[in-house]
């Protein structure tokens, strides 16, 4: 759609990525992201501020980047070993919390 909306930024885009492709920057704020991070950065997610915690937004309409969120902390907790699964926590909210807290029993 870039392509035939507005083909100078579209040539600037390519120039971009095919720099990125032959060139390793090795700046800490800057990243390579993946093909589906650039995806999901380019959904209607996007488009939503979500300030605040999951079940918690300061905004209405937050619902399904609490899902996205809650899932994307399940599984980076069961990434890193935490063994977080989805059964134990009921939201992002929740997760890091009772990751933190010892073993009882």
């Amino acid at each position: 759609m870039l392509r035939e909306s507005d083909k100078e930024v579209y040539q600037i885009i390519k120039k971009e990525e095919e720099r990125q492709r032959l060139n390793i920057e090795l700046i800490a704020s800057e990243n390579y992201p993946s093909a589906a991070v650039l995806e999901a950065m380019g959904s209607v997610l996007n488009n939503k501020y979500a300030e605040g915690l999951p079940g918690a937004r300061y905004y209405g309409g937050c619902e399904f980047v609490d899902e996205v969120e809650a899932a994307q902390v399940v599984d980076a907790m069961n990434m890193v070993g935490m063994g977080m699964g989805e059964d134990h926590c009921i939201d992002a909210g929740n997760c890091v919390p009772q990751a933190l807290l010892p073993e009882v029993g």
